[in-house]
C-alpha cells in the first residue's frame, strides 16, 4: 500500500477521453479509469467478497476506520492499520460480528462487508442517527452495544477507563454501575428521566447516544448555584465540550475528563487553565464566532461556572437553524473547493491537501459533517479561513460524497456492461434456475436488426412465462437508467478535462463529486432494480452491489 497517493498523475485513458467522439469508446475509457482508481488505492469501496488476508481489498483511510474503531470497543489491543490482515485482525472482526449479530451469525465471516461496516459506524457515531433497537434482543443490549455504551460513558467523562484498558469483562451489570454517574450528572441538571437512567434500558441508551438532544439541554440548562453539583457536572461538561469540538475537526480528541482534563483546571478545580488544550480549542471557537479579544479567556475559562450554556446554545443554534436545516450537496462542496482553489491559485495543490488529509486520518470525520458544514459556514462569514483549517473541515464531507458516488457508477458499470453482454447474445441466456423457473420452454431470440421473438410452448405455464418478462422488463429498465446515469456522469468529466484539471485523477473525483447531487435523484430508480433482480433471482452473492445513498 503506497504512503501516498498522487492525485495529480496523469492515466492515459483519462488523456484520451476528451480525445475521442464515440461514445462506446468513450465509456470504455471511463469504465478503464474507475478501475484503476481502485486498483492503484485512489478510492476504494468495501470489498465484494471475503479479501482473505489483502490489506489492499480496503482503502487505506477505510482500514483506518476499521482498526480505530475495532481498539475503542477492545475488540484490537493497537490502534494501527495491519499490513496483512492477520490472525487476529481477523478474530477481532468475528468477536465484533458475534457479539453485534448473534453468537450463531452467518455474519460472523472474519471480513468488513457492508452489514459490519455499518454497524461499526452505528456504534461509534456521535451523529449518525442510531437505531439502538435493532442491537437489543430480549429487552437487553447485545455485548457490542454494551462495549459502545460503556466507551460513550468513557468520552463523555463518566468512567475513567475505557473499554480495552479495564481488567474485567464487560457486563451488563459492569454497565448499569457505571450509568449511576450519568444518572447523577441528570440529576443535577434536572432532567424529568434522571432516576431512571442508571438502567441499560432502550430509553436510556437512546439518550445517552443522542448527542443532538443533550447539546439541545445544554443548551438552555440552568448552571446549578453550588460548588459540589458543578465539580459532579465537570467531567460532563468538559467531555461533551471535547466531543462537539473534535466534530468541528478541532484539535482535541473526545477522552472525555479522565483522558486529561482533569489536569486541565485550576486550583479551584472549576477554572480551565489557560495552557490546556481544551481551553486553547475553546478559544479558537470562539474566536472563529467573532468574540471580543478581551472576552475570549475568561469565557473559555469559565466554561464549567459560567459559559457552558452559551457554548452549547451556539452548537444548537446551528444544528437547527431553518434557513439551513439540511446537509450540504454535494455542488456546494464542489464549488466551496473551486472557489478556495481559484484564492490560491492553486486547484491541484488543494484538492491534493484534501485528498492527503482523508488518506492520513481516515474517515472519522464523518461524524460531524452537518456540524462541519454550519461550522465552516458560519466561520468563513466572519473571517477569511486558514486553507488548512479549510483543508481539515471540507475534507471528509467531500470524501463521503465522492466514495458514495464511485460506489453507485461501479453499480452502473456492472449494469450497463451486464445489460450489453445480455442483449447482444441472439438467444437470451434466461437464468430459469434462478428465477425458479423449471419447465417453461421460453426461448426469445433476435435477428440483426434486433427484432426480438418469443417462443412460447402450449405446454408453458402462464406464472412462469409471467416471471421471465418480469425479469426482462427489469432487465431492460434497468439498462435504460443505467446508460442515462453513465451518460450524465461522462458528460461531467469531460467537461471537469476540459475546462479545469487536466486529465489528473483528480478530475475524476471532482467529477464524482459533482455527480452526487444528481445521484440522490436517479439512484433510487437503479437502485431498485438491481434489488429486484436480486429478489428475482435469489442471488446473495450480489449484496454487494446495493447502493445505499443518504
Amino acid at each position: 500500500m503506497p504512503d501516498k497517493i498522487d492525485v495529480t498523475k496523469s492515466p492515459v485513458c483519462l488523456k484520451n477521453l476528451q480525445v475521442e467522439g464515440d461514445m462506446v469508446e468513450q465509456y470504455g475509457l471511463l469504465e478503464q479509469a474507475m478501475i484503476q482508481a481502485g486498483s492503484k488505492q485512489i478510492i476504494t469501496p468495501l470489498p465484494e467478497s471475503d479479501p482473505g488476508k489483502s490489506s489492499s481489498a480496503y482503502s487505506n483511510s477505510r482500514l483506518k476506520v476499521i482498526a480505530n474503531r475495532l481498539f475503542l470497543l477492545a475488540y484490537l489491543d493497537h490502534d494501527s492499520v495491519p499490513s496483512e490482515l492477520d490472525v487476529k485482525y481477523q478474530a477481532a472482526v468475528k468477536a465484533f460480528q458475534r457479539d453485534a449479530f448473534g453468537a450463531n451469525s452467518m455474519n460472523a465471516d472474519g471480513w468488513v462487508g457492508e452489514k459490519t461496516w455499518l454497524a461499526l459506524q452505528e456504534m461509534i457515531s456521535f451523529e449518525q442517527p442510531s437505531n439502538l433497537k435493532e442491537w437489543f434482543a430480549e429487552g437487553k443490549p447485545c455485548h457490542a452495544l454494551i462495549r459502545a455504551a460503556y466507551l460513550r460513558l468513557y468520552a463523555l467523562g463518566l468512567v475513567s477507563r475505557a473499554p480495552g484498558h479495564r481488567k474485567s469483562i464487560l457486563t451488563i451489570e459492569i454497565l448499569n454501575d457505571a450509568l449511576a454517574a450519568f444518572s447523577k450528572v441528570a440529576y443535577v441538571l434536572e432532567w424529568a428521566e434522571a432516576a431512571a437512567l442508571n438502567d441499560a434500558s432502550l430509553a436510556t441508551l437512546e439518550l445517552l447516544f443522542d448527542q443532538d438532544e443533550m447539546v439541545s439541554r445544554l443548551a438552555s440548562a440552568r448552571i446549578p448555584k453550588d460548588v459540589a453539583n458543578k465539580k459532579i457536572i465537570k467531567p460532563f461538561i468538559v467531555g461533551m465540550a471535547k466531543i462537539e469540538l473534535w466534530l468541528l475537526g478541532y484539535n482535541i480528541r473526545p477522552k472525555g475528563y479522565a483522558g486529561g482534563s482533569a489536569n486541565s483546571m485550576q486550583e479551584n478545580g472549576l477554572d480551565l487553565k489557560m495552557g490546556s488544550q481544551l481551553f486553547k480549542q475553546l478559544k479558537a471557537y470562539w474566536q472563529g464566532l467573532g468574540i471580543r479579544s478581551e472576552k475570549l479567556n475568561s469565557k473559555s475559562m469559565g466554561l464549567i461556572k459560567s459559559s457552558f450554556p452559551d457554548f452549547f446554545a451556539s452548537i444548537s443554534e446551528r444544528l437547527n437553524a431553518t434557513e439551513d436545516n439540511h446537509i450540504p450537496d454535494s455542488e456546494q462542496v464542489y464549488q466551496e473547493i473551486r472557489d478556495r482553489a481559484d484564492e490560491n491559485e492553486s486547484e491541484t495543490s488543494i484538492v491534493q491537501q484534501i485528498w492527503h488529509q482523508v488518506y492520513s486520518i481516515g474517515a472519522r470525520l464523518w461524524d460531524g459533517i452537518k456540524r462541519v458544514w454550519r461550522w465552516f459556514k458560519a466561520v468563513i462569514n466572519k473571517a477569511k479561513i486558514a486553507v488548512k483549517d479549510f483543508v481539515k473541515k471540507i475534507s471528509g464531507i467531500a470524501y463521503q460524497y465522492i466514495l458514495k458516488a464511485y460506489e453507485a457508477v461501479r453499480a452502473v458499470i456492472k449494469g450497463v456492461t451486464g445489460s450489453i453482454s445480455f442483449f447482444f447474445k441472439p438467444v437470451l441466456p434466461l437464468p430459469k434456475e434462478g428465477l425458479n423457473v423449471s419447465t417453461a420452454k421460453v426461448q426469445i431470440g433476435r435477428d440483426k436488426d434486433f427484432d426480438f421473438k418469443v417462443f412460447v410452448d402450449i405446454k408453458d405455464r402462464p406464472d412462469d412465462i409471467l416471471k421471465i418478462s418480469q425479469y426482462l422488463e427489469n432487465k431492460s429498465s434497468l439498462f435504460f437508467h443505467s446508460c442515462r446515469f453513465f451518460g450524465e456522469f461522462l458528460q461531467i468529466t469531460i467537461k471537469l478535462l476540459k475546462d479545469i484539471w487536466k486529465f489528473s485523477w483528480i478530475s475524476l473525483l471532482m467529477a464524482l463529486l459533482r455527480l452526487y447531487k444528481s445521484i440522490k435523484q436517479s439512484a433510487p430508480d437503479l437502485i431498485a432494480f438491481v434489488k429486484e433482480e436480486q429478489r428475482m433471482l435469489n442471488n446473495h452473492s450480489l449484496e454487494a452491489n446495493v447502493l445505499v445513498v443518504g
